[in-house]
């Protein structure tokens, strides 16, 4: 909704400043659908606006945009709200690739703002059927991560398909969406607590991850770590609250999986392989790779570059955990996904970092750690769960750290807010 301040411009500027108005709320909406940081929704719409030489105040919040646009008593002012959700990668990479041509002028804002709404109307790439396949594909990826045996690819994949038609159905009655973490964590637990019961499989706890991968909070707790540490501290508090709520969600979940199966809780434990065959990590990576991407519905033209950065991440990652610890390890990972995608991001494919990140990002989930930490709960090793929780921190700050160092070393204004005055010619602060 629009609100016009002061009218006695010429009627043809009045409309410019509307058309751009319109473009900036519409790119604004499906930035903050996209889940990017707050703080670079505001500087990416006031990029756009210097463009025009057009002055601006922007104040984005996780599900609020708020825009001015205008010089003294000449302004447009203009809101409206967005729930943030994870939009499919085709229409992120297609968005991104939109607001470079619009900061480039190389497209009119009417032209922008009619493609904005063809790109949210895009139908994901893959149908259910093949989205179903991917999941099960991403899940048994991550487990030969940590235990490369037959028996536990075939039950974290056969649990991960139960999970993957669960979502379908879910999505036919999205009001009950709120129990849907809940409902997959009670499905997933019993039955992995069941198996452990009978004696088909032993240390189940961190067999319950990969299955319940979709709803795991990393992305959004490094979000909010990064949010806080750029002094967007109503964004950052609100998303870390979030997160922590959903790990509890899954938690709750869980704890009622285990009271289904009489599994007594002192059997709850975590077990990885000692011995890992070398292959396991690289088509582990693959097989999470290319599974995550048809899940998430990602553009052909940037899987390549989304496994470049996969890889790199997980290098990285291998390489810090080898010389210091899993800390260093997700910092290093971090830094080196970011570094790559942010260099990715301005090459002439112009693949967007956030798009290029998001199997890396899936891949390094902090929120793992979260929920393993707090699973020990049941098996009242009170110790354990307070130690994996402050790991669980240390680990999202790490990779805070790593996204913000490598970012700012390729892109160092990214972070930086940028602001405009309404009495002088736009300008840039640093």
């Amino acid at each position: 909704m629009s609100i016009e301040i002061s009218t006695d411009l010429p009627a043809d500027t009045i409309t410019d400043i509307r058309e751009l108005l319109e473009c900036l709320r519409k790119i604004g909406k499906g930035l903050i659908a996209s889940g990017s940081p707050v703080g670079v929704v505001e500087n990416t719409l006031t990029e756009i606006a210097q463009s025009y030489q057009m002055p601006c105040e922007i104040v984005a919040l996780p599900n609020i945009i708020m825009l001015k646009l205008g010089q003294k008593m000449h302004e447009l002012v203009d809101f409206t709200v967005q729930q943030p959700s994870s939009l499919p990668l085709n229409q992120l990479s297609a968005l991104g690739e939109l607001v470079d041509e619009v900061k480039e002028r190389h497209i009119s804002p009417v032209e922008a703002t009619q493609q904005v709404d063809d790109i949210l109307s895009l139908q994901p790439r893959f149908n259910s059927a093949a989205m179903v396949i991917g999941y099960v594909v991403s899940i048994i990826g991550l487990t030969l991560l940590f235990r490369p045996d037959p028996r536990s690819l075939l039950i974290t994949g056969g649990v991960g398909f139960l999970v993957a038609v669960l979502i379908l159905l879910f999505r036919k009655w999205p009001r009950f969406n709120l129990l849907l973490p809940v409902v997959a964590a009670i499905m997933v637990s019993a039955i992995m607590f069941n198996l452990t019961r009978m004696g088909l499989v032993y240390g189940t706890a961190n067999l319950i991850i990969p299955p319940l991968i979709t709803f795991l909070p990393g992305t959004i707790l490094t979000t909010g770590m990064i949010e806080l540490a750029s002094i967007n501290l109503i964004s950052g508090s609100s998303r870390l609250m979030y997160g922590g709520a959903t790990l509890f969600l899954l938690f709750i979940g869980i704890a009622i999986g285990l009271n289904l199966s009489e599994l007594p809780g002192v059997m709850v434990t975590t077990y990885e392989s000692s011995v890992f065959p070398w292959w396991a990590p690289f088509i582990g990576t693959l097989l999470f790779g290319i599974g995550t991407f048809v899940r998430l519905s990602g553009s052909n033209r940037d899987l390549f570059w989304m496994l470049l950065v996969l890889y790199i991440a997980m290098l990285g990652q291998t390489l810090g955990e080898n010389l210091g610890s899993p800390y260093f390890g997700a910092f290093l990972g971090a830094t080196l996904m970011a570094l790559s995608s942010e260099f990715i991001a301005r090459s002439p494919r112009r693949t967007p970092a956030l798009v290029s990140q998001a199997l890396a990002f899936w891949f390094l989930v902090p929120g793992a750690r979260g929920l393993l930490s707090v699973t020990s709960i049941l098996s009242e090793d009170y110790q354990s769960a307070l130690i994996g929780l402050g790991e669980m921190t240390i680990l999202i700050t790490s990779i805070a750290i790593g996204v913000f160092l490598g970012t700012l070393i390729i892109s160092p204004d990214k972070f930086v807010p940028i602001t405009t005055r309404f009495d002088q010619p736009v300008v840039k602060t640093v």
